[in-house]
């Protein structure tokens, strides 16, 4: 694809949306996302720089980045440190030939 179609809207549009799904065409993740559109922009910013393209194109495509679900999800997110989780650590420091406190 030549470099000069990205100056369109609907090209933009779907390099966008592409950045928004992964391989396989279900959507990726909100990270994911959040880390891909910034490197796509530095890139397009270089094309510029390099006289590859005229203009920033992003400005003229009307995407917005999915919606973040900043809900924790606590099923991935330890519990707090109790007397238990401390055990083998101290076992740990035994092995070393460092007396526990």
């Amino acid at each position: 694809m030549d470099i000069s179609a990205l100056n369109t809207p609907t090209v933009m549009q779907c390099a966008l949306d592409a950045l928004a799904s992964k391989m396989d065409g279900s959507a990726a993740a909100d990270n994911t996302v959040n880390r891909r559109v910034p490197v796509f922009s530095n890139c397009l910013r270089y094309a510029v720089e390099l006289d590859r393209l005229p203009s920033l194109p992003l400005a003229k495509a009307d995407w917005t980045p999915p919606e973040t679900d900043d809900e924790i999800d606590f099923r991935y997110v330890p519990g707090p440190a109790g007397p238990s989780d401390r055990r083998p650590h101290r076992g740990l420091r035994h092995r070393q030939g460092r007396p526990s406190p």
